[in-house]
């Protein structure tokens, strides 16, 4: 009796990954990210939209974003990984018991879908590239990013020498705060994090969404003023689809 083999033992492993690869890229393909973010996440910047020039839906908008963003910024949780140097001298020197991030409701995550902030700490080279562009991608909108030391930011010392070595992790992933120094002391990472906080605080339920790291051009708080000084700015029409805002790089 012919034993019936198995697809595995049919064909080799390049043969598989290819046809994975097919596979993964059809579907993929048919994918497209901002019809996915109106489908799923745009009510709420909708609604917020569409009460946006109504004097008691702005009253109540920037209620929401209040507590929204007061949460959201009480409770960042980075992704705990370090590349080099910096991790120790400047992260981890920061987050023990002297300076206490706890304090600021940080909790470090082993995940990066649980993350909504990332500290690259040290120096990136271009084979770690790949793999913090991919957990960065993996990360939930909205996500943020500080880049720590002189390494992190434009390669450091290592920026003319090392062919190795990434100058600026902002040629890989959207950076929103830079914090330089060679280590950065822990009160220049402190800093950074509120930094990062009051970025927060400004954001509203009005706003376009956050599509790849790009925010919208024009905040709620900007659109208002604007309105107050009468003058007319791009996606300031309350039907628009906040999808359809031309963003900005972060």
């Amino acid at each position: 009796m012919a034993v019936r083999k198995t697809l595995i033992e049919q064909i080799t492993e390049e043969e598989l990954r290819r046809r994975l690869d097919e596979a993964a890229g059809k579907v993929t393909g048919r994918v497209d990210e901002r019809k996915l973010k109106r489908a799923i996440g745009e009510p709420l910047r909708k609604g917020a939209r569409r009460v946006s020039n109504n004097p008691l839906g702005i009253v109540f908008i920037k209620v929401v974003d209040h507590v929204l963003n007061v949460t959201r910024a009480c409770s960042l949780w980075p992704m705990q990984f370090g590349l080099a140097c910096c991790a120790i001298e400047g992260l981890m020197s920061t987050a023990a018991s002297r300076y206490d991030l706890d304090r600021f409701g940080m909790i470090m995550r082993a995940t990066p879908r649980q993350s909504d902030a990332m500290l690259v700490a040290g120096t990136l080279t271009m084979k770690m590239a790949p793999v913090l562009e991919r957990l960065y991608h993996q990360m939930p909108e909205p996500r943020y990013v500080m880049a720590m030391g002189n390494c992190a930011i434009s390669g450091g010392r290592f920026y003319r020498d090392a062919y190795s070595v990434v100058k600026g992790v902002d040629r890989i992933i959207p950076v929103d705060v830079y914090v330089p120094g060679c280590p950065p002391r822990p009160e220049s990472v402190i800093w950074g994090l509120l930094a990062i906080h009051a970025k927060i605080r400004g954001e509203s339920i009005a706003d376009g969404p956050v599509i790849a790291g790009a925010r919208p051009e024009f905040t709620f708080a900007q659109r208002l003023e604007a309105r107050r000084l009468g003058l007319k700015i791009p996606g300031d029409d309350p039907d628009a689809d906040p999808a359809e805002e031309a963003p900005h790089d972060a």
